[in-house]
């Protein structure tokens, strides 16, 4: 989840006794790690990085990865933490997503991770579970979450469909784990709503007009300019005839290449908690510090 209030990354947000749910711009990590080939009966697993000898393909990266920016709603609550199964319990929440709102499976989706950024009742390395836009750039679908008593009614729904499931494996810990989990974020979400106290903070003022805010060598940014993959920046310099520019390495480079990629500032774009920031002085040409 992006910076709370960072260019308008969060575009609402409630809060029902302990259940926070925030509507706000993600980015989605979606990774392969391999393919399955069928000829006749028998099926060939073939991890990344592929044998070109066996498969007469050279892909040497160890994943085919893709980062995509979108909106979704970030849910978090204290109780799915430790050993509550997220992903099974994300995935019931998605099924009872789609029973009382209709929308084509393929336009949302689901993932389970952590908060990387922290606020009151939102402790950063805390699990969450994000329901997702898959449409690059968002149709704002999975904002239907927060409409007037459909949150409450979703969790309902899926604690039924958990309750259904325990029918055939009633010794299913796991199970038995997520429908505790349910029961106790639909309780909660039966409470009154309202805003979130963090919501409210006003954001720190931004630095004079000679510092610009830069990502520091060393860390990893998304390159918008290059199909939005991984760039580790090794140098941050200005160029009188192209501005502010990064010098790097793409994350689909091979290890044995030498060449560095340069792309200007803006075509970087920093990941919330993990991305290091600093300033960079124009008139001094030099970074000025975190």
């Amino acid at each position: 989840m992006e910076n709370a209030r960072d260019v308008g990354s969060v575009h609402q947000a409630v809060q029902h006794g302990g259940l926070q749910a925030v509507d706000c711009d993600v980015m989605i990590s979606e990774s392969v790690v391999g393919f399955e080939e069928r000829r006749g009966p028998s099926a060939f697993h073939s991890p990344y990085p592929l044998d070109p000898h066996r498969t007469g393909i050279y892909y040497q990266q160890p994943l085919f990865s893709r980062n995509m920016y979108t909106t979704g709603i970030v849910l978090h609550h204290p109780q799915p933490q430790g050993d509550v199964p997220r992903g099974r319990l994300a995935e019931i929440i998605l099924d009872a997503f789609r029973l009382t709102v209709p929308f084509e499976s393929r336009d949302i989706g689901v993932t389970t991770d952590k908060l990387r950024v922290e606020r009151p009742g939102l402790p950063r390395g805390d699990g969450v579970v994000v329901i997702y836009d898959q449409t690059y750039g968002s149709l704002r679908l999975s904002g239907r979450l927060l409409g007037d008593g459909v949150l409450p009614r979703v969790l309902e729904t899926a604690v039924s469909l958990a309750a259904y499931d325990l029918e055939g494996a009633s010794d299913d810990g796991g199970l038995i784990r997520v429908h505790a989990a349910l029961r106790q974020l639909a309780r909660e979400a039966a409470q009154t709503a309202r805003t979130p106290a963090w919501l409210d903070v006003t954001p720190p003022p931004s630095a004079d007009g000679d510092r610009v805010r830069v990502l520091l060598g060393g860390t990893t940014g998304i390159c918008l300019l290059h199909d939005h993959r991984e760039m580790q920046i090794e140098q941050v310099y200005y160029s009188p005839r192209a501005g502010l520019q990064y010098k790097g390495r793409l994350c689909t480079d091979n290890a044995w290449d030498t060449h560095l990629t340069v792309v200007p500032a803006d075509g970087v774009q920093a990941i919330p908690g993990v991305s290091e920031l600093g300033w960079y002085d124009l008139e001094l040409g030099e970074v000025v510090g975190g």
